[in-house]
């Protein structure tokens, strides 16, 4: 009974947190101000497109991004699943910056639900309570949750199949589990292309799952990351486009537009730790949390947990992939999975040497107080500044780092 009265008071405290959340940052949404001319606009006209237009108008999609220039260093007609969810809602809700801005706070919301669901099936209720306090008041996730980009979705869905694969490998190893998993990684890659890159840490984790804990692994997995998807996403691509050769022209353009991307250039290079400082100037308490429970891991690494080690594969290896690519940290935003769930970890081993007794609540109010320095970083950098891109430049400028 007592158990059953705590996982009710748990569920009713994050119900209440939602509530407050989206009475703070809902009512914000009709005062941004969006980016015409910018990615937003991209997104608005595509889904506006298919919209109206039907999904026939796609090819048409793939024909004009491919002939036009101007259009190469903006989102690709690649991201169907993106464009198809949003045009979707459009017909739902109607056609407007406004509406792409609430479908970005409505995945915003689904991502701190889904983390808590599984959280609590893989870890525990306390952690998932503390990990979805931090994940509600990320800022970054905040910010997005605001604007008419495909990022808070992309998040959404990243999140869905991180857990999944967790799940898939670790704790429920049935057919139902597998295609759900499936369904969200498949998707997560036609909403953006770059998700892809998943599959690496997937595959890799596999593998040490094998090795490092000796656990009976079936290989058959591999297909569920490297073969069936490739199955379901190459004929989606070929009716959306209608020809393999625009397949392969809009690849090129992607893969060479951003030597040619003066915003890329000037704006998204620099060094491998460029992430990091972006992760300082939003969530300070977080970056230091998570990078000190990544060393205690590294520490006690002949004695690292399955969970513990999924995580870190899937933060190391994603930074380590994602270096590779225009440095932007809305491109990986979903990572503030991992960083916050070892900030929660991190904060629990330091309350339990603290004080035992008291550790549940030591943490829980040390979670609260980080989410409260979170929500101001956030409401100065993106409220009162009006960020959109939160490339490091911006970040800099209003800490007053530089002029």
């Amino acid at each position: 009974m007592q158990k059953r009265n705590i996982t009710n008071y748990e569920i009713i405290i994050i119900l209440l947190l939602l509530a407050s959340v989206f009475m703070i940052i809902f009512p914000t949404i009709r005062y941004v101000e969006f980016a015409d001319r910018a990615d937003e606009g991209y997104y608005f006209r595509y889904a506006y497109t298919i919209a109206n237009k039907g999904l026939v108008e796609f090819r048409n999609l793939f024909t004009g991004y491919i002939q036009n220039k101007e259009n190469w260093v903006y989102p690709n007609p690649l991201r169907v699943g993106s464009i198809f969810i949003t045009s979707l809602w459009f017909r739902l809700f109607g056609s407007s910056f406004l509406a792409l801005a609430y479908l970005s706070f409505l995945s915003y919301l689904l991502f701190v639900i889904i983390n808590y669901i599984f959280c609590s099936r893989v870890f525990d209720r306390e952690t998932a309570r503390n990990l979805s306090f931090l994940i509600i008041f990320s800022p970054l996730n905040m910010a997005m949750s605001r604007r008419a980009l495909s990022d808070s979705l992309t998040t959404l869905f990243l999140g869905l199949s991180i857990w999944l694969f967790l799940e898939m490998i670790y704790k429920d190893k049935g057919i139902l589990k597998r295609i759900l998993f499936l369904a969200a990684f498949t998707s997560s890659i036609l909403i953006k292309e770059t998700c892809a890159l998943l599959a690496i840490p997937f595959s890799l984790f596999l593998i040490i799952y094998k090795t490092r804990f000796k656990a009976k692994v079936k290989w058959s997995n591999l297909l569920y990351l490297l073969v069936y998807p490739a199955i379901i996403i190459l004929p989606v691509y070929l009716l959306s486009s209608g020809s393999m050769l625009k397949i392969i022209e809009v690849a090129r353009v992607v893969s060479s537009a951003v030597e040619s991307n003066r915003y890329a250039v000037f704006y998204g290079a620099g060094p491998w730790f460029r992430y990091l400082i972006d992760f300082m100037l939003l969530s300070p308490w977080i970056l230091v949390l998570a990078i000190g429970y990544v060393f205690y891991l590294a520490a006690k690494l002949e004695k690292i947990e399955i969970r513990e080690g999924y995580f870190l594969t899937i933060l190391l290896v994603t930074f380590f992939l994602f270096n590779f690519l225009t440095k932007n940290i809305r491109y990986i935003m979903f990572l503030d999975l991992p960083l916050r769930l070892f900030a929660v970890l991190m904060l629990k081993k330091i309350t339990e040497r603290i004080s035992p007794r008291v550790s549940s609540i030591l943490t829980f109010g040390l979670v609260a107080l980080i989410s409260l320095s979170d929500y101001i970083n956030f409401s100065n950098l993106f409220l009162e500044n009006g960020i959109y891109d939160p490339i490091t430049f911006w970040l800099l400028k209003f800490r007053g780092i530089i002029p």
